[in-house]
């Protein structure tokens, strides 16, 4: 068995897609091939084990990965060169819809807040609310400030986005993945 390391992107999409199969809706990946070295038992179970971080790892030809990375070949055909951002903040909702590759940088913007509302995340040096959007288009996040409520900090934002269409719009065509 290669090294993860030596493979190619088709050598990986080829393994992967001979071990594992894919729900879309659900998010699910299950074992559908046998490989050495693991039980049988295994096949047609879902694939996955939480790490420290709360994140579903899959061992990999010799590697320790997620499993969103591993879903992310088998529908694109390529292994991921960023991360795999989850849409809704949930690490273990790895639906299609709910997953999309972006820098480091993007994700850290979308990273869990305590705050179910967009562009809008608590601050827990300050306890207040930060208005921030993203423009995918020239990479740039705009703040709009900090808020004592988050009624008024959804107030902003709305107003924000109704006074710059172009960056809310730009976020959504980055999600549908057409920017």
């Amino acid at each position: 068995m290669a090294k993860f390391s030596q493979m190619t992107n088709e050598d990986l999409l080829e393994s992967a897609r001979y071990r594992f199969s894919y729900n879309e809706d659900t998010g699910i990946l299950y074992y559908s091939g046998w490989v050495s070295g693991m039980s049988k038992d295994r096949i047609g179970q879902p694939v996955g084990a939480l790490d420290g971080k709360g994140y579903l790892m899959v061992h990999f030809h010799g590697k320790h990965v997620k499993v969103h990375q591993v879903i992310w070949l088998l529908k694109t055909g390529k292994w991921p060169l960023l991360e795999i951002d989850h849409d809704n903040r949930n690490k273990l909702d790895n639906s299609w819809g709910n997953l999309y590759e972006v820098s480091s940088r993007r994700n850290q913007l979308n990273r869990s807040n305590n705050v179910d509302e967009r562009y809008i995340y608590l601050r827990k040096d300050t306890s207040k609310y930060s208005v921030k959007l993203y423009d995918p288009e020239i990479k740039v996040s705009f703040n709009f400030g900090t808020y004592l409520s988050l009624e008024e900090a959804i107030r902003v934002r709305d107003a924000a986005e109704a006074l710059y269409p172009d960056i809310y719009s730009a976020h959504v065509k980055y999600k549908e993945g057409s920017l």
